[in-house]
């Protein structure tokens, strides 16, 4: 802002032989817009026979206490001035405004000083804007909704300035609840903020428009926000969890892959989630649902003592489904096993019975087998025998039958609760 001040020297040709003084009238004018205070301010007099001089005076603007200097040079005799915030920070009210013109004396001319005054009215001076944000996700019947408003001033004069005051929420007429803002964490804030957590607890599923209402304060005008959307969701469903295990009867060291099917009661609400392998109480491992409902885990049988274990899988639930467990799968792991077969004599003649011997042993278990070895002849079966407690199964075989040649047998034992089957390497019987 320049202030340019008039004033009077005296020329030679026409100053009179005295110095003349002359009185001056300062006016000063007032009023505020949206926390903006500004006006003009200005000193006139008498100035028929003196002539501008510049830079003598200084117009001086008081307002609630304070001074401000807003002009002291130039030649004009008025100067405006404008306020960012004063009417923010004195709020509404009605305010004394004065103007002071400090005067000058100088060649012979001399203006006094003088003062103005006026009155300035501020009102609540900022528009305020209230923004509402809803959850982003669909709630849950039952479960809290929770929503937040925002009041912020709409320019940046509320520096230093956290509205205050209550803000209202609404789903159409009716008045939902209320809450105090508080100010934000930062210094100085212009924004606070009311966070609420609505029951939804019996309001059927579906999606509803709610609003916000902020009833203003001695800075700010109210201000209602857009409308934010919550959707309800049904509540929670039952589920159901199935259990598959592949191979069923792993040989010890097989791994085993255990898959588990969750399904939701109600069509369209797809499960998500983990899903617990259990044997007993002792977890396996957990595993994710896909978009398909399925959770896979593969488990090693390496080190696990063959037998017979239950396996079951838990579904922890999510938001929009129950958890459910299923039914107990059944997995043997059986022993692995190896089939020794033995010719004896290997070298006959015609008519000679031979005895063959089949031995089954435990490759990484103590104890012998059971069960019924089968054995076979160029590929078909003849025979079959049960092992006896050192795992040993014993026929004679006839070769009166048997013309002159080489001919394959081999010992296939079928394996039991505990004990996987095997197949030895055939042995020959050389018939001459």
């Amino acid at each position: 802002m320049t202030l340019r001040v008039s004033a009077i020297i005296c020329l030679a040709a026409s100053c009179p032989a005295f110095a003349q003084t002359y009185p001056s009238n300062t006016t000063v004018t007032a009023s505020s817009s949206n926390g903006v205070i500004s006006g003009v301010a200005g000193a006139s007099w008498d100035n028929n026979d003196c002539m501008d001089i510049f830079g003598q005076a200084t117009l001086t603007l008081n307002l609630q206490g304070q001074s401000f200097v807003i002009g002291d040079s130039g030649s004009d005799t008025a100067a405006t001035f404008q306020s960012s915030n004063l009417g923010l920070i004195y709020g509404p009210g009605s305010y004394a405004v004065s103007a002071t013109f400090s005067g000058f004396s100088s060649s012979g001319c001399a203006v006094t000083g003088s003062s103005g005054n006026t009155t300035v009215v501020v009102t609540a001076p900022i528009a305020s804007v209230t923004q509402l944000v809803g959850p982003s996700a669909p709630v849950r019947e039952g479960q809290p909704v929770a929503v937040t408003a925002t009041v912020t001033g709409a320019n940046s004069y509320n520096v230093g300035l956290a509205p205050t005051g209550t803000i209202v929420l609404f789903y159409q007429s009716r008045i939902l609840a209320s809450a105090k803002i508080q100010p934000g964490s930062t210094y100085p804030s212009i924004s606070a903020a009311a966070t609420f957590d609505l029951s939804s607890a019996g309001i059927p599923p579906g999606t509803y428009s709610i609003s916000a209402a902020y009833n203003g304060d001695n800075n700010l005008t109210g201000s209602a926000s857009y409308p934010a959307t919550v959707t309800i969701s049904a509540a929670e469903v039952a589920t159901t969890t199935s259990l598959n295990a592949s191979p069923s009867i792993p040989a010890a060291g097989q791994p085993v892959t255990l898959s588990a099917t969750v399904t939701s009661n109600v069509s369209g609400s797809a499960p998500t989630g983990m899903v617990t392998f259990l044997y007993g109480t002792r977890s396996l491992g957990t595993a994710a649902l896909n978009a398909q409902g399925v959770a896979t885990l593969t488990q090693s049988t390496a080190g696990i003592p063959a037998g017979n274990y239950n396996i079951t899988a838990k579904y922890a639930g999510d938001a929009y489904n129950y958890p459910s467990t299923s039914s107990p799968q059944a997995v043997t792991i059986r022993n692995v096993t190896t089939t020794t077969l033995s010719v004896y004599p290997s070298l006959v003649t015609s008519g000679q019975p031979v005895t063959l011997t089949a031995t089954v042993t435990r490759t990484s278990a103590a104890g012998a087998p059971t069960g019924t070895v089968n054995f076979s002849f160029e590929g078909y079966n003849f025979a079959s025998a049960a092992l006896n407690s050192q795992g040993a199964a014993i026929i004679n075989f006839s070769t009166k039958n048997l013309g002159a040649g080489s001919y394959s047998i081999s010992a296939t034992y079928a394996g039991d609760t505990l004990d996987s089957g095997s197949t030895s390497t055939p042995a020959t019987i050389n018939v001459h």
